[in-house]
């Protein structure tokens, strides 16, 4: 199913009220994604500030290496799936 008759499929769904306002997937969106992610944005700069002059509680070690190279293989696999995904360029390399 292409992403276009997705969003056709979404103009017929549920109750709305001309074309200003409806309960459907933009609905869904918009509440539980972008307004989330806006307050998310908002408190992040006071929360980094907030702990920017503190001490370090924990000392890099090796721990904090395998963690951090786990998470950006992590993130590299989910890039290249969304790629994959919503592009119509194919990635062929592997990681592993």
């Amino acid at each position: 199913m292409s992403i276009n008759s997705v969003f056709a499929l979404d103009r017929d769904f549920g109750p709305g009220y001309g074309d200003s306002f409806d309960f459907s997937v933009s609905f869904e969106s918009v509440i539980f994604t972008i307004a989330p992610l806006g307050v998310l944005i908002a408190v992040c700069p006071v929360h980094i500030w907030h702990y920017r002059k503190r001490p370090a509680v924990a000392k890099i070690g090796t721990h904090f290496w395998l963690l951090t190279v786990g998470a950006s293989y992590l993130a590299l696999l989910k890039t290249k799936e969304a790629l994959n995904k919503y592009s119509r360029f194919r990635l062929s390399f592997s990681f592993a």
